[in-house]
């Protein structure tokens, strides 16, 4: 069964899953997790609040293995992707509606 909890008092809810989670900022599901494929959505909010939200997920529930920022208007993603070997490779991509990738 899913558990309710809030990451912060400002309108953003964690939904936990089987195998994952679900954040929702207002009414878009701006973080969600299932297994180690993770999909970021901005809803069109490219704000301040959007991505302080996805950073503080990524922080509190995925050991910092990922993080938001933006660039002369350019939302990133920056994520430490397994190797076959079992190194961690740093990646930065692009985006600008939505991401998937794997940790």
């Amino acid at each position: 069964m899913a558990q309710n909890q809030r990451i912060s008092k400002n309108n953003t809810t964690v939904v936990h899953t089987l195998d994952g989670f679900r954040v929702t900022l207002h009414s878009t599901d701006i973080v969600t997790k299932n297994g180690s494929s993770v999909t970021l959505l901005t809803g069109g909010y490219n704000t301040f609040t959007t991505r302080a939200r996805m950073n503080q997920v990524a922080h509190e529930l995925c050991d910092s293995r990922f993080g938001v920022f933006q660039e002369k208007g350019q939302l990133f993603v920056r994520f430490d992707q397994r190797k076959a070997d079992g190194s961690l490779e740093r990646i930065i991509r692009s985006f600008d509606n939505s991401i998937s990738f794997n940790l």
